[in-house]
């Protein structure tokens, strides 16, 4: 999927209702296209919440995506797990929708608007884990993506995490798929190998070739594991002899924007995700044990303003000597409630004497968003007050900052 202006959206016209058995919901516009299919953000006409609008073009040979997508998010659909959610499909004038929860933000979006500016070992750890956690609940149920790359990871701000999307090519551990798999600069040899004799003979259904499965998607983790670190491709086309060695080098590149421990780290993870052989790969559930990965960073000021939460910190209320006094903190804490409780439906909240901060945690990420854009503009006391969103796992274990 791509990100583009509206001009690109072709399928379904702003405004449009399109009325399903399972609810209501209006186009808003056009927000990402690929070569199938347009997204666009809907609003559901009921609740008033926002959801993704999922069209497949019209007159294009989608059905065996359309199908695999529909099977797969059934499949895997359990109340936490970490992929997109899906509500329901319907039909609009001879085209296939799919409404689904809306997630703004993919990894690829993300590694994007950091631009020169290196990813927080804090983002570059949360997003290793988060797709090792992906892909065991993939293989757990038999699934393989097949397709792993940022642009089909997304940020999900209401459960403060990533999720993985499109399953248009994913196939099962048991089916004989004969299909291309995994794009450019993320597909493990095997499917190099798959995809080049399938273009060539039509037919791969040999046991001289090795058929792509569960190890290629950790391929794919590796590398993109890699990009957050390096910032670019680490395999545009792949045709590397000493695989160890390449990631050595590409490490090295950025030994200026982190640690040499966070290195040494992020090279043992990458290289028992990179092996040639696909048997010798480590599975995703022994990367989550990975030493690594129990690090505990934190997200920098530049995440904590890019990831939408549930959650908001607001900076610069009082320095501390001003609330230290009980009668101060409760009237400075309750203005800053009533304020954020005219946003939507505010769960839980806490005034943070030592740092002079206000947090507020609400029912809806859309809500927090919307007090997040009004509070950045508020003054309180003279004062410029200083908004960002805040960590959804370390604000439950109160590790305030």
């Amino acid at each position: 999927m791509t990100s583009g202006r509206n001009n690109h959206f072709q399928e379904l016209p702003p405004e449009q209702e399109l009325i399903a058995p399972f609810g209501v919901f209006r186009v808003r516009g056009g927000i990402a296209f690929g070569r199938c299919c347009e997204v666009y953000e809907g609003e559901d006409c009921v609740s008033g919440g926002p959801v993704a609008l999922k069209v497949f073009r019209r007159h294009q040979d989608y059905q065996g995506a359309l199908q695999r997508e529909l099977i797969f998010l059934r499949t895997l659909a359990t109340p936490d797990a970490p992929v997109v959610q899906h509500l329901g499909e319907l039909e609009w004038q001879g085209r296939d929708v799919l409404v689904q929860e809306l997630l703004k933000f993919t990894a690829r979006d993300i590694l994007l608007y950091h631009d020169d500016l290196p990813c927080s070992p804090w983002l570059v750890t949360t997003l290793a884990a988060h797709i090792v956690r992906g892909l065991i609940h993939l293989h757990d149920n038999g699934v393989v993506h097949a397709d792993l790359k940022p642009p089909n990871i997304m940020w999900s701000a209401q459960v403060s995490g990533f999720k993985l999307i499109d399953f248009g090519v994913s196939f099962t551990t048991k089916e004989k798929f004969t299909h291309a798999v995994q794009s450019k600069g993320y597909q493990a040899p095997e499917s190099i190998y798959w995809n080049k004799k399938r273009a060539e003979i039509g037919s791969c259904d040999t046991p001289a070739v090795v058929r792509p499965g569960i190890p290629s998607d950790v391929w794919s983790a590796g590398c993109i594991v890699a990009e957050a670190i390096v910032g670019c491709q680490l395999f545009p086309s792949f045709c590397e002899t000493n695989v160890n060695k390449a990631v050595k080098a590409a490490l090295s590149s950025s030994a200026a924007n982190y640690s040499p421990q966070f290195l040494d780290g992020a090279y043992d993870f990458i290289t028992r995700c990179l092996q040639i052989s696909p048997g010798d790969r480590a599975s995703p559930r022994e990367l989550l044990s990975s030493p690594w990965l129990a690090q505990a960073y934190r997200p920098t000021f530049h995440d904590l303003s890019l990831l939408r939460t549930t959650v908001l910190r607001v900076l610069n209320v009082a320095d501390a000597h001003q609330l230290e006094g009980i009668p101060e903190g409760k009237v400075v804490e309750n203005y800053f409630l009533q304020l954020c409780k005219k946003h939507g439906d505010v769960i839980d909240y806490h005034l943070e004497v030592a740092l002079g901060a206000f947090f507020v945690q609400y029912h809806q990420a859309s809500d927090a968003e919307e007090a997040y854009y009004i509070l950045s503009k508020t003054i309180f006391n003279d004062r410029t007050l200083i908004v960002t969103f805040f960590d959804l796992d370390l604000w439950q274990q109160r590790e305030l900052y």
